[in-house]
């Protein structure tokens, strides 16, 4: 058996030897600084997508991996490979232990000492782009989860309050936009997609790739973690107008990290949904649901399937507040999944709505430092709650404005004193209340063959009426007649008359083919199949 195959078998024994495992580690570490001096990225890929999480189920459940002391050795105490090393072992802690605040200073310094190496020196490194995905992930993850423990001041012990107090930068935002910032610049990503597109992603034919790749990828996926960190500071007009440097409609690279690509949908479809723009939210989160994306072998496994599930919540209030025709196969497991809930958003259950947002929506952080002094106090939540308060208010509104709708509809021309005893409210409040509806009516669209960034967009309604307001009277447009299929249809005569008119120009045939006119010479049939749209 090769070398290579022994070191890549999966470990059988039922029994746990911790100079089994110590020997195991050893093969894996010496085979990945192997790999990695070689720029061998089959390897590179076996081993961090099976073989690294082989060796942690059969051996690393319930404990961390073997201590530095003892890897270093084997990989010639080389820097980079023991940052790499580190990088996997607080990854581990987090995913399947419970950190402390050391593991947690550590693996903080040691990302800063990583990400430092990578901006400021011509490194000849190349790592799977998975790898890639996951150590940037990775980073904000632990950034947000310690935003999210910090502030239970009440549950720290003296020692972790001391530490705490002793450490102010830690997982400061300001750094960690500044990382994901001097990614982005030094890899000079933005440009690069903006005059290249997706091509400057990928190696050059007949060349190794190098540290310029390796600064792009990563500067890639910095566009799309700087996105997730917006949407949890709640700065989703922001959020989009960073993503907008990818082009969400080419097959770019995050299709090609099923994690990414869910993020990807994820924060661009609450951000719409945040910003009142439904139609755009409902087809993000319907074109991402209609793909499978589990990947079996990803430690991340469990969080895309937490993804999908908030996505699905996320779909059902989006139709809710903007019914729509959907994909029948998804509408069947909306149906499936969240019938009682979908049942209590139509009747406008406000506590329905509330509970899917608590469910679906991002674990918003408050950045900002506790008060030491006050041990009780826990804002850990306060950020969540003034997201789910502005969602609510918008709820509120809609469901409020839904009577004035109604009324609306039963009638072409309605005096506004009349309007007001419908509503028992007086005529300023009316009046407001009209105000609010004419203002909400409306929602941005966007449309990829006429828009260049997904911030822009065109108004469309979002109800099925429109009214003006002249004086004392309101005035309600005709309803638009709903688009049927006789559009496609329409659609589709224009593009076979055009296509005739061309054909008969090359063949000499008559302008419009008859049903008893169907003979062509072979230069006006090669012409006329070269005319086919590629559809």
């Amino acid at each position: 058996m090769d070398a290579k195959e022994e070191i890549l078998d999966d470990p059988q024994d039922d029994v746990v030897d911790p100079s089994e495992s110590q020997k195991v580690v050893s093969e894996f570490m010496v085979a990945l600084a192997r790999a990695i001096r070689d720029q061998d990225m089959t390897t590179l890929d076996s081993l961090y997508e099976v073989r690294f999480n082989a060796i942690t189920d059969r051996y690393f459940k319930a404990q961390v991996w073997p201590a530095f002391d003892f890897v270093a050795p084997l990989v010639s105490n080389d820097d980079l490979l023991m940052t790499l090393y580190r990088e996997l072992y607080y990854r581990h802690i987090y995913a399947k232990l419970t950190p402390t605040i050391h593991d947690r200073i550590a693996s903080w310094e040691n990302y800063q000492h990583l990400f430092q190496v990578i901006i400021d020196t011509p490194l000849p490194l190349v790592l799977p782009i998975h790898w890639l995905w996951d150590m940037i992930d990775e980073f904000i993850y632990q950034f947000q989860t310690f935003h999210q423990y910090r502030p239970k001041l009440k549950q720290r012990t003296e020692e972790e309050i001391c530490l705490l107090k002793a450490h102010p930068q830690l997982w400061d935002l300001p750094i960690v936009l500044d990382i994901l910032q001097r990614l982005m610049q030094r890899s000079n990503i933005v440009v690069m997609l903006r005059d290249q597109g997706e091509k400057s992603l990928l190696p050059s034919p007949g060349k190794v790739a190098n540290a310029d790749l390796l600064r792009r990828q990563l500067g890639y996926f910095a566009i799309i973690e700087l996105v997730r960190v917006q949407c949890l500071l709640g700065d989703y007009t922001t959020a989009l107008t960073t993503l907008s440097s990818i082009n969400i409609q080419a097959k770019g690279l995050y299709l090609r990290v099923p994690a990414c690509h869910s993020a990807v949908c994820y924060y661009m479809g609450f951000s719409f949904m945040m910003l009142r723009r439904y139609l755009d939210a409902i087809r993000t989160f319907q074109g991402i649901l209609r793909t499978r994306l589990y990947h079996t072998r990803s430690y991340q496994y469990d969080t895309l399937v937490k993804k999908n599930e908030q996505m699905y919540a996320l779909l059902a209030l989006c139709l809710a507040l903007y019914p729509q025709r959907i994909d029948e196969n998804l509408q069947a497991v909306l149906r499936e999944r969240l019938a009682d809930k979908i049942s209590r958003l139509q009747r406008g259950d406000e506590s329905a709505f509330e509970e899917m947002f608590g469910f679906a929506c991002p674990k918003f952080i408050n950045p900002a430092q506790p008060n030491y002094d006050d041990l009780q106090a826990n804002t850990t939540l306060d950020a969540h709650k003034l997201q789910a308060k502005s969602f609510m208010k918008e709820i509120k509104e809609q469901l409020q404005l839904a009577a004035v709708r109604s009324y609306l509809k039963l009638y072409t021309s309605i005096a506004v004193p009349k309007l007001a005893r419908f509503l028992d409210v007086d005529e300023p409040k009316c009046r407001e209340m009209l105000a609010m509806l004419k203002d909400k009516s409306k929602m941005l669209v966007y449309d990829p063959a006429v828009h260049s960034s997904i911030t822009e967009g065109h108004p469309v309604l979002l109800w099925d009426i429109d009214f003006t307001v002249d004086g004392d009277t309101v005035k309600v447009e005709p309803p638009r007649a709903p688009r049927g299929q006789h559009e496609y249809f329409l659609r589709q005569v224009r593009k076979l008359q055009t296509l005739q008119a061309n054909v008969s120009r090359l063949d000499g045939s008559p302008a419009y083919i008859t049903p008893g006119d169907y003979t062509l010479t072979p230069a006006g049939r090669n012409a006329f199949f070269s005319l086919l749209p590629n559809e």
